[in-house]
């Protein structure tokens, strides 16, 4: 076997021995949405300002909006490169004045600087397909941001995960599937708080639609981690 092969073996064993390790639960029925109570849960305890979305949606970019949920949100920052959707999200919530979205032309990895992450407080990556994605995080990771919050929808794909080891530090929320990632650089403080936060949405994921994002953010304002 050559070079080349024993590489792609090991390659292909790698992602096998990761897929049963992680141990994916049932996708869940509403898979578009999974990532909107951990956006609460994150949203409920920073209290971001400033949100840089490189992916706008129907539910994420609301989401943002929805002062229940991000009571102290002055600006969005959303970046979309389908310029169909655009239009549709525009329709849809362009209103909004504290939302400024931008289409984004080509890849949406051209679309990431660094002059966007500053003073931002926290990050959300839910654009096109796995290999834009990929290449999106990987744009975020080179600007070397430091105890920014950068999370990451169906970080569970293995192209996804290996793109966010960029990072110094990653949690991957598993309690809904698809699933959703936080990673960040040097320190961030709400880091302690991740894990009591993934077995809280587990506890209620059954109880509480994922869509439903005044009971998620009202269950984890003033979050000590119990």
């Amino acid at each position: 076997m050559g070079a080349r092969l024993r590489e792609r073996a090991k390659f292909f064993l790698r992602r096998h021995v990761y897929y049963r390790a992680i141990r994916l639960k049932k996708r869940s029925d509403d898979a578009y949405s999974t990532h909107l109570p951990i956006l609460c849960a994150l949203g409920a305890n920073i209290l971001p300002k400033r949100v840089v979305e490189y992916g706008s949606g129907l539910i994420s970019t609301p989401g943002f909006l929805n002062r229940s949920a991000f009571p102290r949100l002055e600006s969005l920052l959303s970046f979309e490169n389908d310029s169909s959707w655009y239009a549709s999200v525009l329709e849809s919530i362009g209103h909004d004045g504290r939302l400024e979205l931008r289409l984004a032309e080509g890849a949406m990895k051209n679309a990431v600087a660094p002059c966007d992450l500053v003073g931002c407080s926290l990050v959300f990556v839910d654009d096109s397909n796995d290999i834009g994605r990929t290449e999106t995080i990987a744009a975020i990771a080179a600007c070397r941001p430091l105890g920014l919050p950068i999370v990451i929808h169906d970080v569970e794909q293995w192209s996804l995960y290996q793109a966010a080891r960029r990072f110094d530090h990653m949690f991957r929320f598993d309690a809904l599937s698809p699933q959703t990632g936080v990673v960040w650089n040097g320190h961030w403080d709400l880091a302690g708080l991740l894990a009591r936060m993934n077995r809280r949405i587990q506890r209620h994921s059954e109880k509480i639609s994922a869509r439903n994002a005044e009971e998620w953010a009202s269950m984890f304002r003033g979050f000590d981690g119990t």
